[in-house]
């Protein structure tokens, strides 16, 4: 079955008054009510995602500050890299003997 979508300009340029005419410049007034009920399992999701979407915004705003701190101190020539993480890094990322 195919659905068709429904253009809200062309839904307001249908809605007439009583004699037909469209409505002009007056506001319609739709007393039209929905409700959703969710599950247990919906809500606790909804609130993960809703967790998980706080989290991810304060950790962005971390990671964004502390980018333009490095990026600072590197202009201004003062960040340094100690040997030993350098070296850790780039060995963290060799796979070690089985």
């Amino acid at each position: 079955m195919k659905i068709n979508p429904i253009n809200q300009g062309d839904v307001i340029s249908r809605v007439t008054n009583t004699n037909g005419n469209p409505l002009s410049g007056a506001q319609v007034s739709l007393d039209i009510s929905d409700t959703v009920e969710l599950s247990d399992g919906a809500r606790k999701y909804a609130d993960m995602v809703r967790s998980a979407k706080t989290a991810m915004e304060a950790s962005e705003a971390e990671e964004e500050a502390r980018a333009a701190n490095i990026a600072s101190r590197v202009m201004n020539k003062t960040y340094q890299v100690s040997d030993e993480d350098v070296v850790g890094t780039i060995l963290g990322g060799i796979p070690s003997p089985v």
